[in-house]
């Protein structure tokens, strides 16, 4: 009787699946998270106690400028979805370009952070690496913060659950993955070059997130002309999700267009 009883509820989820995977831009949003986790993870548990020891700065002062980080990524996260929009809004590629640039842009802080022997406990020293921690985190957060926003439009309101359990479980595999990989490389080359290399995940993370802007416009058509038939009665065309051409209109699904009352 219980297998009767979830049989209608399997079945309805594999259709849902099968729908968000025939559109590229929801594949490309998935997998872009997994490399993208792996500078994530040097960051949340490596970075502290590397500056600490390895830069001389100790617990206290290596702390204080890592929660510069912290604030650069709340400043980011506002931010950044408030330039997202404005972007999608004029084309929705504009976004993508958007997120994958800052991906690419997020290796170089880093990448400096690591290289650097100049630190020290001074105001000017302190300072200086402060102003690169916030611009470090100010990026870093941007892809996160629009991708969510990608997601949603390419998929129709009752499959974006569906979506967002396959983005959780991509994005969990990837918080995985990363510690895995980071420790991996720290065990073969030293912390040093292991997070050099770690934050140059970010690069696929980043060209991933261009391609989104390749498929994005069609997906989002594609979805809008399903709820389009919806509002006049007909059958939405799922088998045709993720197909079609036609240019997507420029604004967000519960913004302009159709209303929101049209998309529970």
């Amino acid at each position: 009787l219980a297998s009767h009883r979830w049989a209608p509820l399997l079945r309805e989820w594999l259709k849902k699946s099968a729908a968000v995977f025939r559109r590229p831009t929801n594949v490309l949003g998935f997998l872009q998270g997994i490399p993208g986790c792996v500078p994530w993870s040097i960051i949340g548990v490596f970075m502290n106690d590397y500056l600490a020891v390895d830069k001389g700065l100790g617990v206290e002062h290596a702390t204080t400028i890592m929660m510069f980080f912290g604030f650069g990524g709340m400043f980011g996260t506002i931010t950044g979805g408030i330039l997202g929009q404005k972007l999608y809004n004029a084309q929705p590629w504009y976004m993508t370009a958007y997120m994958g640039a800052a991906a690419i842009a997020g290796i170089f802080p880093w990448l400096y952070l690591v290289e650097a022997d100049d630190y020290g406990t001074s105001a000017e020293a302190m300072g200086e690496k402060i102003a690169v921690m916030f611009f470090a985190g100010w990026l870093a957060t941007m892809t996160g913060v629009n991708v969510r926003t990608v997601i949603v439009n390419v998929n129709a309101p009752y499959e974006r659950g569906t979506a967002f359990a396959w983005f959780n479980l991509t994005d969990d595999l990837g918080k995985g993955f990363g510690p895995v990989m980071s420790s991996a490389l720290v065990a073969h080359v030293g912390r040093t070059l292991a997070f050099k290399l770690g934050f140059g995940f970010w690069a696929p993370c980043g060209a991933l997130c261009l391609l989104c802007g390749l498929t994005m416009p069609r997906d989002v058509g594609a979805v809008r002309r399903e709820m389009q038939e919806l509002a006049e009665g007909r059958s939405p065309r799922r088998d045709e999700a993720g197909a079609g051409g036609g240019d997507a209109e420029r604004t967000s699904l519960l913004g302009k267009g159709v209303s929101s009352d049209k998309l529970v």
